[in-house]
């Protein structure tokens, strides 16, 4: 409908302007080619606009087509024509912030290597292993050897320290 409007209006200009040939005709064509040619440029121009909204040091909160300075690293988010979110720009972290991420960072490196650590060792009682009564059947027989050692060492100490007893 703008676009039949506005090749009308454009006709209509021709006519009233008095662009006219030998023949009495108008040159409307390439007139219309033209002005048609202007407007399709004009609303692409618009269907592109992107505008930029930002926040003050206060608050509050505009809109533009550009940011200005001053708020270029506090964040922002870019909005088509028809206000719809088309990025976003994250506001630049403080020193303290940029350390704390970077510790955040080096503890879930150190978790992921606790995991795949742990994941080594589940791997190694698989493979090692053929099922859990076997891995159980074999932790009890490792205690019982500490606790045979545990008493055969204090057995010993018992009878190395009956001598000394008696000394005194």
């Amino acid at each position: 409908m703008l676009l039949k409007n506005t090749v009308l209006n454009t006709a209509s200009v021709a006519q009233v302007s008095g662009i006219e040939d030998e023949s009495g005709g108008l040159h409307t064509m390439k007139f219309v080619r033209t002005a048609l040619g202007f407007t399709l440029a004009l609303l692409a121009l618009a269907a592109t606009a992107e505008i930029q909204r930002w926040t003050d040091e206060h608050g509050v909160v505009h809109y533009g087509d550009k940011i200005p300075p001053e708020y270029a690293g506090r964040g922002s988010v870019q909005l088509n024509s028809q206000g719809v979110r088309v990025k976003e720009k994250s506001r630049e972290l403080t020193d303290v912030e940029r350390q704390q991420e970077s510790q955040l960072q080096v503890q879930q490196r150190e978790m992921a290597r606790q995991r795949e650590e742990q994941l080594r060792r589940d791997r190694s009682l698989i493979d090692t292993y053929a099922n859990l009564d076997e891995i159980k059947r074999v932790r009890d027989r490792a205690l019982e050897s500490i606790d045979n050692a545990i008493n055969v060492t204090q057995i010993r100490l018992t009878e190395i320290a009956k001598p000394l007893c008696h000394r005194a």
